[in-house]
């Protein structure tokens, strides 16, 4: 491309007429004085002769999320981690550590139920022996008077207390004993106020000639011989058979879970 001037040749002034031109006004051209891109490469200073292309060009991204290329494009699909170790020093191919576990833990097993009766009936702990026990459990050899009074006065008074101070277990000897007791003591005083009425009847009755008399004291004595067999009846084989019929409704309702002997020291007691 051939460069042209712009500018243009003005005239000369006359030399006699004493004028001072100004200066000449641009031209209405708005690229007047540039000197336009030739064919050479505006880049050729900064070397390489322009842009190189990429080869092979960029790989389009993938409408699939969950595509095998990576996003950016990999090409051949081959994995940029190279033979990075990801497993460290087990391998890829290593299995992992067992944490010591049981042979026969299950994680989907249910968990065991708790033992709450033992077989026969008995508890599954026990317990009896952290108990400090009534009165008549702790009585001293010889001496049956006060903690038998002591005993009593607490199960009337205090019966909550009281059962909870029971002892379990420990063999029937202390409630059957208790238990005679209390028929012994219930059953005379039945025997003597039916004595006194009798006494008085007979009295009243007139009729007081030796053998009603006999009779009467024969009539007596059997009512007190009776009031012992009953007490000892009822504190042994009633007791028995009163304590299994009781402990098996309470296995019926499943209440009873304590063994038979803590239900018999209970009634005893009672």
């Amino acid at each position: 491309m051939v460069d042209i001037p712009l500018t243009s040749q003005r005239p000369a002034a006359p030399a006699s007429s004493g004028l001072t031109f100004l200066p000449e006004t641009p031209a209405n051209d708005p690229f007047g004085g540039l000197t336009p891109i030739g064919g050479a490469d505006p880049l050729a200073d900064f070397g390489g002769g322009g842009l190189t292309p990429i080869d092979g060009g960029l790989t389009p991204m993938s409408n699939d999320p969950f595509g095998g290329d990576p996003l950016g494009g990999f090409g051949g699909g081959g994995d940029p981690l190279g033979d990075l170790n990801q497993f460290g020093d087990l391998g890829s191919g290593a299995a992992m550590p067992a944490f010591n576990a049981p042979a026969s833990f299950n994680p989907y097993a249910a968990p065991p139920a708790p033992v709450k009766q033992a077989k026969g009936g008995k508890s599954a702990y026990r317990g009896g022996g952290a108990r400090r026990g009534l009165p008549w459990e702790n009585r001293k050899s010889g001496r049956v008077d006060s903690p038998f009074l002591g005993t009593v006065k607490m199960v009337l008074f205090d019966s909550s207390n009281a059962f909870k101070a029971m002892k379990t277990e420990g063999g029937l000897g202390d409630p059957i004993g208790f238990a005679f007791m209390g028929n012994v003591i219930g059953n005379l005083a039945t025997a003597g106020y039916a004595a006194v009425f009798l006494l008085i009847g007979f009295f009243l009755g007139g009729d007081a000639d030796g053998g009603s008399v006999a009779a009467l004291g024969i009539g007596i004595g059997q009512q007190f011989f009776m009031a012992l067999v009953q007490a000892g009846t009822r504190a042994t084989i009633g007791m028995f058979v009163f304590a299994g019929i009781t402990h098996l409704l309470l296995m019926m309702v499943k209440g009873a879970n304590r063994s038979y002997e803590t239900t018999f020291r209970a009634l005893a007691y009672s």
